[in-house]
């Protein structure tokens, strides 16, 4: 059975408040009080109100000096935005998804990616079969589908971003292809497609032996794409990193043992690269995995299929389930976000070395100063002048529809 790895944000509170035929714009926000005590590098800069988005948890993309992101509900058509918001937590809403006609939807997991100032991405559903597509859309507001999956070989249910190679878009899809899984829906594919539009299935995965389920997106390393599927691998079953040409020739170079072994089980997010090897997340196993969501890890692999367990969370208060969290590497460190724990259990702000020491730099406290909470995907932090900037899908007031963060290491 497909491990469930998420219940997306539409069970939250206040999730099903109807907007206004006529929206209203965005009252000002101040950032005034907004930092628990003890956490002064820790400062809310921007809570959503549902008019300008609502549950974002895509992450942010660094442009120019501002940051980018996409939120899956909320605004005039009510199935997202794509905004921008500078530093000082000034915003602007630059499109409104929600064109009935196209089925254009704004993205769930994967942060977008920049090409000559377009943005591009993927949205878990939508498209003209509902079930995901490709997109890219212009600081101007100019938006376009690119491409609508269609399911069975061509895939379906796109849960990570995409990559950029030398101008053309790499993703996966979490389910889909010509294989045969538990799921009896494919065990998913990685695809190319061009910024015209133009995409091709370079690999189905085939069975639970080279992998179920890649959900997180692809890294680009020494001319290879590097990535996880949640599931599969022999013989324990607990996801996979592999390599793949850009001719969809594929190798599994590492299979999780769970927690059973302390190893990491169930990778959803995004690899990182840095000196040539790759650093992840995995939602579920290590030192403590119970596999109720209250552990997880942060690994290192090289490309060769060394990996090593840098960290295994504990739960409260160290926090627990890094589900779809992409680290981010500044200083000589990484960043990330737990689902969970942390002081309130609505999950941290963690930070962990090369070597493997870790420390919850903040704990969400709910509120305005936002939450994640059991669950709930969020993508990590962004870097943008020597700071992190991220999203929480819940928090930001008694209506909750998210907030943007920033927080100095």
């Amino acid at each position: 059975m497909r491990l469930i790895a998420v219940c997306f944000c539409f069970a939250l509170a206040g999730c099903a408040r109807a907007l206004s035929s006529s929206p209203l714009p965005a009252a000002p926000f101040d950032g005034a009080g907004l930092q628990p005590p003890g956490a002064s590098s820790y400062k809310t800069i921007f809570h959503f109100n549902d008019t300008d988005g609502a549950y974002p948890s895509a992450g942010l993309t660094a442009y120019k000096g501002s940051l980018y992101g996409a939120t899956p509900q909320g605004g005039s058509g009510r199935l997202g935005t794509f905004f921008k918001i500078a530093a000082s937590g000034a915003e602007k809403t630059l499109y409104n998804f929600g064109k009935v006609s196209s089925g254009d939807s704004g993205p769930q997991f994967g942060p977008l990616v920049e090409i000559g100032g377009i943005f591009y991405g993927t949205t878990y559903q939508g498209g003209t079969h509902g079930l995901g597509s490709v997109f890219r859309v212009s600081p101007s507001g100019d938006e376009k589908i690119l491409h609508s999956f269609t399911g069975g070989k061509d895939g379906q249910w796109p849960k990570a971003g995409l990559v950029a190679v030398n101008g053309t878009l790499y993703g996966t899809t979490s389910l889909g292809g010509t294989g045969n899984c538990a799921s009896n829906e494919g065990c998913g594919t990685v695809f190319k497609i061009t910024t015209s539009g133009k995409e091709t299935v370079l690999y189905s995965f085939k069975n639970i032996s080279t992998g179920d389920g890649p959900e997180g997106g692809l890294a680009y390393v020494g001319g290879a794409l590097y990535g996880t599927a949640i599931q599969g691998g022999t013989p324990y079953d607990s996801g996979i990193v592999f390599k793949i040409s850009l001719n969809g020739s594929l190798k599994v170079i590492y299979a999780f043992k769970g927690g059973a072994f302390s190893d990491g089980a169930g990778p959803t997010g995004n690899l990182t690269v840095v000196k040539g090897v790759l650093y992840g997340t995995t939602a579920y196993g290590g030192a403590y995995g119970n596999g109720t969501g209250t552990s997880g890890t942060v690994f290192r692999v090289t490309t060769a299929g060394s990996e090593k367990i840098l960290h295994s969370f504990k739960g409260n208060p160290d926090g627990g389930y890094p589900n779809f969290t992409s680290l981010a590497y500044l200083n000589g460190a990484f960043y990330g976000t737990t689902c969970v724990g942390g002081s309130h259990s609505l999950g941290t702000i963690f930070k962990v070395t090369t070597s493997g020491g870790e420390s919850v730099l903040h704990s969400f406290a709910g509120g305005k100063d936002g939450a994640i909470g059991e669950r709930i995907a969020d993508a990590g932090p962004a870097v943008l002048d020597g700071k992190l900037y991220g999203v929480t899908p819940s928090g930001g007031g008694t209506a909750n529809y998210g907030t943007v963060y920033s927080l100095t290491p």
